[in-house]
């Protein structure tokens, strides 16, 4: 007998399945489900079900999925709309397809059985916001996929970039560290151009970012991934498209929320490092490997290697034993979300107010992020061809993290026979000047605060049926700060602790370095949409102008070798050893 047909014996009604492959046999676990399934139709016989799938009209469907519900046997229709397939006599079919509702059938007595599958029109009928407009799926030819905002707040992250992930097909979402405030990059098919890769970002019709957006605040997202969906905004959408819609308040809603989410970050699987002893071996091995004729103990003597963790107890200066990555990392780091939703609405005047307040630690020394934002969206309705929008938006962030990043290897391996501190209490040397460890406690900060403040005001008019002219403008205004204080951080030797022996690599001086960034750009659009149904066509024309005009300014200034430690300002610095620069930038655009 072939190996097929052994397998289907021996796997028969034991919900097994299994795959061959040119050179081998893949067995494949059941399911919890699955092997229910198995058990309840142990008794029952399988006959050979055939039948055809077709929509409303009679049209024959290719490529429904018909599986037999609770196993992974299944098929898919022929381009007659014709399947074959060998069932249980009391299993269930389900039969789906993309756009249509899926139905359920009972088998029973039937051998040939003919399936009408209704269209879903909800989904079809489902408004998608594309450039400059919306669209029914139904109508669109570009390849446009559609993302709810209740869907991506419920994934509970503190960036909207993070929430995207695994959200939309064909849309890459990296992250490179899960730092508090970390954001991440998004890729469309991949990279598409030789310039900018990251995806244009459209919030309520404007160019933007689309961290700035509270999750919470999105009503929906769109994701333009072809040049057909993408075209509109020209060679800024090389690399796609990105549609964002925040929620707006609806007549005769009244409502207000809030919502308090506490949890803690932690890692998920930290690498293992050996201990001091193997540690000595591994060096010696090493040294042995290069030079054989210099014997077993080029490195470390044969004393040390074995005696090395007994010393410890009795002199643990001279025989230091520290798991470097337990002394930089903390078990676990809190983090906190607060936000307030509060909407309300007449046939005159609708408001949705939003406050969001996010506070994140980070798992090692003086790491953390703190945010806040608030977005106000006011429609007005001043008479039937007449209305107008107020949009205000402002985030406020600071993020600290020491001048050090300790998760980098070169410090997390730090060998275990290095002290981080001498049992004086003093900072260890570490191969003079690397302890991680003290570069972070107490070698200062560098804090940056973001701030950014945005509005969008909007005129609608309706002269005609079906016509919108649309007047908008959308300023944006972003002051950072970013206040770098390096401290001086010295060490001693364990034999000598009243005489500095250095400085730790980097923090010799102390020196305090500011930016100051300033910029603005101003959005301003004129637009004419005209919408109109005649029986079962519909007709759709847009036509309008956009300029976008950024401005962009940097100041720096830097002084050295500071004597007061514990203010960071720049008048207090030495005069001699000053450092000033400034950058400026402009750009106009129009379409």
């Amino acid at each position: 007998q072939s190996v097929e047909f052994v397998l289907r014996q021996l796997f028969n009604n034991e919900g097994v399945d299994y795959e061959i492959t040119e050179n081998n046999l893949i067995l494949i676990n059941p399911s919890p489900e699955q092997l229910k399934f198995a058990g309840q139709n142990k008794s029952q016989t399988r006959k050979k079900v055939t039948g055809v799938v077709r929509d409303q009209n009679g049209e024959p469907i290719i490529g429904a999925n018909v599986v037999e519900k609770g196993t992974t046997n299944g098929t898919i229709t022929d381009v007659d709309g014709r399947f074959s397939l060998e069932v249980y006599s009391k299993g269930t079919l389900l039969v789906s397809y993309i756009g249509f509702t899926s139905r359920e059938l009972i088998i029973g007595n039937q051998s040939n059985i003919e399936i009408q599958l209704k269209e879903d029109m909800e989904a079809l009928d489902e408004v998608v916001v594309i450039g400059y407009g919306t669209a029914k799926k139904k109508d669109l030819t570009g390849a446009v996929a559609a993302v709810k905002g209740d869907d991506l707040a419920a994934r509970k992250t503190t960036q909207l970039s993070t929430a995207l992930q695994g959200a939309a097909s064909g849309v890459t979402v990296t992250r490179d560290n899960s730092a508090p405030g970390a954001t991440a990059s998004i890729q469309i098919r991949g990279v598409t151009t030789i310039g900018e890769t990251s995806p244009l970002v459209i919030v309520d019709g404007i160019p933007g970012d689309i961290n700035q957006v509270n999750p919470e605040d999105v009503e929906s997202m769109s994701v333009l991934k072809d040049a057909a969906s993408a075209s509109i905004y020209g060679s800024r959408a090389a690399a796609g498209v990105i549609v964002i819609t925040t929620k707006r308040a609806k007549q005769d809603d009244l409502s207000l929320n809030y919502n308090f989410e506490y949890g803690w970050e932690m890692p998920t699987k930290l690498p293992e490092y050996v201990g001091a002893q193997r540690y000595l071996e591994m060096i010696n091995e090493t040294r042995f490997n290069d030079n054989n004729s210099g014997g077993w103990y080029q490195a470390y003597s044969e004393d040390q290697v074995n005696n090395w963790v007994k010393n410890n107890a009795t002199n643990p200066d001279a025989y230091p034993i520290v798991d470097w990555q337990d002394a930089i990392l903390k078990s676990s780091a809190p983090r906190q979300t607060h936000s307030i939703n509060i909407a309300g609405g007449s046939k005159v005047v609708k408001t949705k107010a939003s406050f969001r307040y996010d506070k994140t630690d980070g798992l090692y020394e003086n790491r953390g992020y703190e945010r806040y934002m608030i977005r106000i969206n006011n429609d007005f309705k001043i008479n039937k061809w007449l209305e107008a929008h107020l949009d205000v938006n402002y985030k406020r962030s600071k993020s600290e993290e020491p001048h050090t990043n300790p998760m980098q290897l070169n410090f997390r391996a730090t060998a275990p026979i290095y002290a981080v501190r001498w049992s004086n209490g003093l900072w260890g040397d570490v191969k003079d000047g690397e302890n991680p460890l003290a570069m972070i406690t107490d070698g200062g900060l560098k804090t940056s605060w973001y701030n950014r403040l945005g509005g969008k005001a909007a005129i609608d008019i309706t002269p005609i049926e079906g016509l919108k002219i649309s007047g908008v403008i959308a300023p944006t205004y972003n002051f950072n700060k970013v206040k770098s204080f390096v401290k001086q951080v010295p060490y001693t030797y364990a034999n000598d602790p009243t005489t500095v022996k250095g400085y730790m690599a980097g923090y010799r001086t102390t020196k305090l370095t500011e930016n100051r960034n300033d910029d603005y750009d101003v959005t301003t659009q004129f637009f004419a949409n005209y919408n109109k149904s005649f029986g079962r066509h519909d007709l759709s024309a847009m036509i309008g102008y956009e300029d976008y005009y950024a401005f962009w300014e940097n100041l720096s200034a830097s002084r050295d070798q500071y004597e007061l430690t514990n203010f960071p300002y720049l008048d207090l610095g030495p005069e001699n050893l000053r450092d000033n620069g400034c950058l400026l930038y402009t750009s106009d655009a129009a379409d």
